[in-house]
């Protein structure tokens, strides 16, 4: 069981589905965030499938293919969807220590570093 967001802690949330091509593309760059943020400095990093047409086993063995090994939280009933306001994926938020979202990003592009820029958004906080 995954707990988040931390109050007192800063929490990257990445929702995607892995039905969505550009979603699915967005998984390994945010394996570079959570591999440079994770446990430092208080920062929580983990991803939400969204559960659009997936089955939890469908969703386990598709991270395996993509080496994912940050904690992936399936959302099948759009609970955390729902909380969090997400209506397109992929999408990427960023929970401040007050439990505030205080910064979101819609979309991926492979053109800019989308990994720095979510790292340096971290670090402004």
């Amino acid at each position: 069981m995954i707990s988040f967001p931390d109050e007192g802690r800063i929490t990257v949330i990445h929702f995607f589905t892995i039905t969505e091509p550009v979603s699915r593309a967005s998984l390994k760059p945010f394996q570079e965030v959570y591999d440079r943020l994770d446990k430092k400095n208080g920062v929580q990093v983990l991803s939400v499938n969204v559960g659009w047409g997936v089955s939890e086993s469908q969703l386990k063995t598709a991270l395996s293919k993509e080496n994912v090994t940050y904690p992936v939280v399936f959302d099948g009933q759009r609970m955390v969807q729902n909380k969090f306001q997400v209506s397109s994926v992929p999408q990427t938020a960023i929970v401040n220590k007050n439990g505030i979202v205080d910064w979101v990003m819609h979309g991926y592009r492979d053109d800019i570093d989308f990994a720095q820029k979510i790292i340096n958004k971290v670090n402004q906080l």
